[in-house]
């Protein structure tokens, strides 16, 4: 729903103009009014905002981080990675590389769902046990590739280097910090126009 910019000479004058959504608008050639009056402010329901922890502030940031840490070299999905293939009636539904990552069909994803994996560090340990439990469950078969590392070639293997990209999560933050403020200032002020409306004027949705 697209909801119109408010002006202060026509605070009164409320429209709500659905958005070509058929499903929920079956007729957009008719609208339902609603009185004004009828809004209701919900500020006092929710009480006043509460100033975040300093623990919530950590939580916050290092999800912020997470989101823009990003490994260095090459992506896991290429084919000198693959540690092995499920088959179902000799059609790939899944790919699990040596790094424990996979890709499947929508269809294996829905019966897989999200499994627990084993309480280790080694990659190589969580892709032979996905592909096994994978192929279990989707009723086929593994299809171990040349690639495929052994858990003690992933430990030999020389550390994983990350880069954090600061100046995107930055970017990233000011942008989401603005647009809450603006959806913030937009509630504030509908609900500022809705308290002073007329009994009469009504919202056309």
């Amino acid at each position: 729903m697209a909801i119109s910019a408010l002006s202060p000479s026509a605070i009164n004058n409320f429209t709500f103009k659905p958005a070509n959504q058929p499903s929920a608008f079956p007729n957009n050639s008719k609208s339902l009014s609603i009185p004004a009056d009828k809004l209701i402010n919900i500020n006092h329901l929710v009480g006043a905002p509460k100033a975040p922890t300093r623990e919530m502030l950590e939580s916050i940031d290092a999800r912020y981080r997470a989101m823009f840490t990003r490994p260095v070299g090459p992506p896991d999905n290429r084919p000198d990675n693959i540690y092995a293939q499920v088959h179902v009636d000799g059609k790939v539904v899944a790919t699990i590389y040596n790094t424990g990552g996979s890709e499947m069909t929508n269809d294996a994803f829905s019966r897989i769902g999200h499994p627990q994996d084993p309480a280790t560090t080694n990659s190589v340990v969580i892709a032979q046990w996905r592909a096994e439990h994978y192929a279990s469950v989707l009723g086929g078969n593994v299809v171990k590739a040349s690639t495929a590392l052994t858990p003690s070639q992933w430990e030999a293997l020389p550390p994983r280097t990350y880069f954090f990209d600061e100046q995107a999560m930055l970017s990233f933050r000011r942008y989401s910090q603005e647009a809450a403020q603006k959806r913030h200032e937009d509630y504030e002020r509908l609900m500022e126009a809705a308290n002073t409306a007329k009994p009469q004027t009504n919202i056309e949705v």
